[in-house]
């Protein structure tokens, strides 16, 4: 069985930190970027998602190149 490929867009349930941090044990539908996964023979076999979203990040929270 053949894994999608990495770029592919799906939806995934996703729960932020800061949801967790409130007791949340559920997230919401949000889109995400499936970036890598381990080979198909690893067992357990390993996928990155990150998550989509529109909202920019806090200024507390910014990239730092």
């Amino acid at each position: 069985m053949s894994f999608p490929e990495p770029g592919l867009v799906v939806r995934y349930d996703y729960l932020w930190t800061h949801e967790a941090a409130r007791g949340q044990d559920q997230g919401k539908d949000r889109l995400a970027c499936l970036v890598a996964a381990s080979d198909s023979m690893l067992r357990p076999r390993y996928v990155v998602l990150l998550p989509i979203t529109p909202t920019p990040p806090a200024d507390d929270k910014k990239v730092r190149s």
